[in-house]
């Protein structure tokens, strides 16, 4: 995947964590990430009713002008600057309570979730 910063952001969560507090005593939740390079349309529906996916689509044109409900993704190029989605649901219309339209002709690079790092809670319990 070309997402140079998401990699960072991925590596982030794996050995830090995401912050649930602010306070001082704050819980951090891991997890584990899986990249799907060239993913078709099904493949993004499956892990979509199960888990949280995200997929990245190149910043060309088409997108910085994107002004209409649809927009169709482009087959992924390799050395174009990427943009970030989280899918959130599909076939989903506005009266379905959907944000906006994306549609996916060819593949798209598709990252999800496999599984959550809870180390801490691991580890308090190994301490008992």
């Amino acid at each position: 995947m070309a997402v140079s910063y998401l990699r960072k952001a991925r590596d982030h969560i794996f050995l830090k964590g995401i912050q649930k507090d602010w306070a001082d005593k704050a819980y951090a939740i891991g997890h584990r990430f899986v990249e799907v390079q060239n993913a078709t349309v099904e493949d993004v529906a499956k892990k979509e009713d199960k888990i949280l996916v995200g997929i990245s689509i190149d910043l060309d044109a088409g997108l910085n002008a994107f002004k209409e409900e649809i927009y169709n993704v482009p087959k992924p190029r390799d050395r174009k600057l990427k943009h970030v989605v989280t899918i959130v649901g599909y076939r989903m219309s506005k009266e379905d309570g959907g944000y906006g339209m994306m549609i996916i002709t060819d593949t798209c690079d598709l990252f999800y979730i496999d599984e959550m790092i809870d180390d801490k809670k691991k580890n308090k319990e190994n301490a008992l």
